[in-house]
């Protein structure tokens, strides 16, 4: 017997909201920023928009199946593997000759160990281990924005099994169960976020609730169907409720957190309201916007590993039209790999199962082999002479050492001169004004150490 697959009506608007959730991100990422502040100094959140989403969309399609007798886990996974797996391994493999060209051999190491962890959709757990998302040396990790992916997948493990399960023995207590599994995960994320910020901002534990938001949602949406009457100023209050945040909170913002629910209810406000005659569903739906959050996954993917290696081969701070260019690329690259990679093998009619899983089963033994080899000869040293090692160590350096500086929260990078930032008592006999590029930008962390040891007084702007 034929089984019928369940594919949910299409709702242009929420690809318009992964397109907002996909350029916050990059844009966070790009550090666009106007006199030292980044502009979007939240735009890590839209990461937690992808969570409600996913959440919302995945549990619509396992709660029907489940409630039709139709739902398969192999067909599950089948579906996550041949929507996730075909980019994320295009992505590494097309990384592995520039990360050749341009990583340092301990910089190469991490890549390697970054490698196999997103293969296996753990590599949040490796950059716990190793650092916080918000340290500098993270813009220089290619592989640092997997971490989301591996929670996703994680979350998926057990969840649809829990689904299942609870349907089965609870059904009518499954939107009671799953609130109690988000309001669990939420006061972790709250109780702990402060003592244990890195394993909080990267582990499922303090992540869960968001994915289980949408679930609630898709829950809620199938037990009754008909469409909410909401005001048309909802959907305007859930899109506030999205940006604001991504304006206002900061690297220091306890995330996630209570505050979280904040632009985790204005996205489920969005979801909520599916009037297609709202000025907000209006504008998601727009051909822009969708066709942004069409290709949300790829540029996702192609935004991090392409402002890495744009920043160390220039060797200095990309300046806003280097970082526009960067972006532009990013896109370009993104739309190619939407149409080539994606759309491709996620359909069984044009790639069959056998053909799927011996392609992508070959890139990954490659890429896992080839890991394994750059940790056990330590990034392979012996790629550089002397003198190119000893270039890209300073230009390297350079880079980091130039983003290092901050006051009062704001980078002291790129603001304007009247704001400039200031150490020490400006009635010391020693002043100093550090005026320059990310090449000046290299002194400023001694100098201020300097400053304080010896009574001087620094003003910098470095930009």
């Amino acid at each position: 017997m034929t089984q019928t697959i369940y594919r949910p009506t299409y709702r242009p608007e929420i690809d318009g909201l992964r397109a907002i959730a996909v350029l916050s991100v990059v844009i966070y990422h790009a550090d666009f920023n106007f006199n030292g502040e980044t502009l979007l100094s939240g735009g890590y959140l839209g990461v937690d928009i992808f969570f409600v989403i996913s959440g919302y969309l995945i549990t619509k399609i396992i709660h029907r199946e489940i409630t039709e007798n139709n739902f398969s886990i192999y067909r599950f996974y089948n579906r996550r593997a041949r929507r996730i797996i075909p980019a994320l391994l295009f992505m590494i493999l097309i990384t592995l000759p520039a990360s050749w060209i341009y990583l340092l051999p301990d910089d190469y190491k991490d890549y390697f160990e970054s490698i196999i962890s997103s293969i296996f959709f753990s590599s949040n757990i490796l950059f716990w281990i190793e650092s916080g998302y918000f340290d500098s040396p993270t813009e220089f990790k290619p592989l640092i924005h997997t971490w989301s992916l591996a929670v996703e997948e994680q979350f998926y493990l057990f969840f649809p099994l829990l689904l299942l399960l609870i349907s089965k023995k609870a059904n009518q207590q499954l939107f009671n169960i799953l609130l109690i599994g988000l309001l669990a995960s939420l006061l972790c994320a709250q109780l702990f976020g402060k003592s244990y910020p890195n394993a909080n901002f990267f582990l499922l534990h303090s992540r869960c609730w968001e994915l289980f938001a949408g679930s609630l949602l898709a829950i809620r949406e199938q037990k009754r169907p008909g469409a909410i009457h909401l005001s048309p100023f909802i959907s305007i209050i859930g899109l506030v409720m999205v940006l604001i945040p991504m304006a206002l909170f900061t690297e220091q913002t306890h995330h996630p957190s209570l505050l979280t629910i904040i632009p985790v209810l204005g996205t489920c406000l969005i979801i909520l309201n599916r009037k297609t005659k709202d000025p907000i569903c209006r504008f998601l739906s727009s051909k822009p916007m969708v066709g942004i959050g069409l290709i949300s996954y790829s540029l996702y993917l192609w935004h991090q590993p392409v402002l890495t290696f744009a920043r160390l081969h220039t060797g200095t701070t990309l300046n806003l039209t280097e970082k526009l260019t960067v972006v532009s690329v990013c896109l370009v690259t993104s739309y190619f790999s939407w149409k080539f990679i994606e759309q491709p093998f996620r359909s069984k009619k044009r790639i069959a199962n056998k053909p799927f899983i011996y392609i992508f089963s070959s890139i990954t033994l490659f890429s896992l082999i080839f890991a394994s080899a750059g940790i056990i000869k330590s990034g392979f040293p012996g790629r550089f002479p002397q003198d190119k090692y000893m270039g890209l160590v300073k230009s390297t350096q350079k880079v980091k050492e130039s983003r290092k500086l901050h006051q009062n929260g704001k980078k002291c990078f790129g603001r304007m001169p009247d704001s400039a930032c200031t150490f020490g008592s400006p009635d010391a006999t020693h002043k100093i004004i550090l005026v320059g590029d990310s090449h000046g930008g290299t002194l400023a962390p001694s100098l201020q150490k300097k400053a304080y040891q010896e009574g001087w007084y620094l003003a910098t702007n470095n930009n």
